[in-house]
């Protein structure tokens, strides 16, 4: 799997629209998968709360595995975004600033890692101004 920032900003914007649930299941089986695993790096990364993957046993043993959605109790509420996950969303929301920060990256030969675009933010900020 390779990490995939589109994949990243869809499911941010899924969870803050609350349609993350039709979010999932426009997602064809196929992708599935993958999709899971960025969920699992959001929550990692502390972007997302109140998510944890859940399977489930069909009658012919196979196993599937979503996202759980729902909260377990009335009090509790669903899958949300942190405060980082909304900057998070923020900067890949602005074109300008996010192209400036793939272009910061490719220019010093790093990785666009979620630690870079974090350090990068206020120093690409300064140039802005």
């Amino acid at each position: 799997m390779k990490r995939d920032w589109k994949i990243i900003q869809e499911i941010l914007c899924a969870i803050e629209d609350n349609k993350v649930k039709m979010h999932w299941e426009q997602i064809p089986e196929s992708e599935q998968k993958n999709v899971l695993l960025h969920y699992e790096l959001l929550k990692e990364s502390e972007l997302i709360t109140n998510y944890e993957l859940v399977s489930d046993m069909d009658d012919d043993g196979k196993c599937t595995y979503h996202p759980n959605f729902l909260p377990q109790s009335p009090n509790v509420p669903g899958i949300r975004m942190t405060m980082k996950g909304y900057d998070l969303l923020e900067v890949l929301r602005d074109q300008t600033l996010w192209n400036r920060i793939l272009s910061k990256a490719k220019s010093l030969g790093v990785k666009l890692t979620y630690e870079f675009i974090v350090q990068a933010i206020p120093v690409i900020y300064k140039t802005m101004m």
